[in-house]
């Protein structure tokens, strides 16, 4: 069979011929050898179809606007998949609004197996859009399962991949979306895929030891107010135990739970959320340490950027946005705007007073010797390593002054109730009666 090709060379330039092969990956595998990155391949069709083409003209605009489709047109195109892609079915404005942006269900992990998944398919030359197919099929039903099915629609229509998962923010930020267009124009796309799936692990990871490193301030807080009530069980009974502590813990908690969806709301306005991040950046001590891990967020977002050839001033704001700081986002926000005017990388981080020198002295030494992307992902680990050190003694303090607190809480429980026993009449009585 013969197949027409659109392909990317190592330049990043569009390159189009034809070649035989049995099938569609057969195909992919001849483009490969030629050198070339494969983004459509299309079997040479009577020109009887033409009008179907011409009916929708999803194929040929999306690759004239710059490669924009970056997936395989599917052998079998019927009519019916070019059809505009409307609303997701299904989804109420509520779901995507207001529960997707703060809980969908998948993990970190789960998101760096797929992307792993994926690069590893794109990598052997199956067309992309029956990567996806594939990849629905894997994973597990929900969100992300429901999203595939209708990326995979897109991307068989026509659509650039990095445009498709635009309809799904909350599972594909930003920063994924533009290192995958990146990967798309480059002919990198399994190279962008391996480098996503490596930060997401690498955010998994930190993300897991800070759990586990507060996990145990955490079990003492709720023991502290559970343990020294213990008395009120001893002398009047399990039942007045629980009426007295477990169900006021209760009605905290189920307090606590209603302020904490109420405050996920509300940092979704960008005031409230610059505001938030601006006392959390400066609490004394752990202030540096929430800055500490905000950077190396960013580092690590903005070397893959980097590397994936993402302008600088572009960027600087997704991986500003990486960095789950507002206050470091308004900051490298100025950076962008002094380095459109002419300034260096290092003289813009440096005028936000928000970096320290360290980092500014290693981005300078980047830039000279042409390896930033290298320096900022060493720059990364220094610093997740240097608040996993502040974070880890954090919790040593602050396990201390729970215990030393709970020790004074049953102290004081225990002096409380051998004063009520002596002055209640008690041991009075007992005098009385020898």
């Amino acid at each position: 069979m013969i197949y027409t090709y659109h392909a990317k060379d190592h330049t990043g330039n569009t390159v189009t011929g034809t070649l035989e092969a049995e099938n569609d990956s057969g195909a992919a595998g001849r483009v490969r050898e030629l050198g070339y990155f494969p983004m459509r391949i299309v079997p040479s069709r009577p020109l009887t179809v033409a009008p179907v083409q011409h009916q929708n003209g999803a194929l040929g605009t999306s690759f004239a606007e710059g490669v924009a489709g970056g997936a395989f047109a599917s052998s079998t195109l019927q009519p019916s998949t070019l059809t505009a892609v409307g609303p997701t079915p299904g989804e109420h404005w509520i779901t995507r609004h207001l529960i997707y942006p703060i809980w969908t269900g998948v993990s970190l992990k789960d998101m760096a197996v797929f992307y792993r998944q994926f690069s590893a398919m794109i990598g052997a030359g199956v067309p992309i859009y029956r990567t996806l197919e594939v990849l629905r099929g894997q994973v597990p039903a929900g969100v992300l399962r429901k999203a595939l099915h209708r990326i995979s629609g897109r991307v068989e229509a026509g659509e650039s991949i990095s445009g498709a998962l635009s309809e799904f923010p909350y599972l594909f930020p930003p920063l994924q979306r533009a290192m995958i267009a990146a990967g798309e124009e480059t002919g990198n796309l399994d190279v962008m895929l391996v480098r996503i799936a490596e930060y997401l692990e690498r955010d998994f990871n930190l993300r897991n030891m800070i759990k586990r490193e507060t996990l145990q301030p955490k079990l003492t807080l709720v023991l502290s107010f559970l343990l020294p009530p213990l008395f009120i069980a001893v002398m009047h009974g399990v039942q007045a135990y629980l009426t007295a502590v477990v169900l006021p813990m209760v009605e905290i908690a189920i307090a606590a739970l209603g302020f904490y969806i109420a405050g996920r709301f509300a940092l979704q306005s960008a005031t409230v959320a610059y505001a938030y991040d601006t006392i959390k950046a400066f609490i004394p001590y752990f202030g540096k340490t929430v800055r500490m891990l905000a950077i190396a967020k960013f580092s690590r977002a903005f070397a893959a950027m980097y590397a994936a050839g993402v302008p600088i001033p572009h960027g600087l704001m997704t991986s500003a946005e990486v960095g789950g700081n507002r206050y470091l986002a308004a900051a490298i926000g100025r950076a962008r705007t002094a380095i459109q005017g002419g300034a260096s990388l290092t003289d813009a981080l440096r005028g936000t007073g928000v970096f320290p020198d360290t980092f500014l002295a290693m981005v300078g030494t980047g830039e000279v010797t042409g390896g930033l992307d290298l320096t900022l992902t060493k720059l990364a680990d220094f610093f997740e390593d240097e608040a996993a050190v502040r974070l880890h003694q954090s919790v040593i303090a602050l396990n201390t002054l729970f215990f030393l607190g709970v020790a004074a809480w049953v102290g004081y429980e225990v002096v409380t109730f051998y004063e009520g026993l002596y002055n209640g009449g008690e041991m009075k009585s007992l005098l009385n009666s020898n």
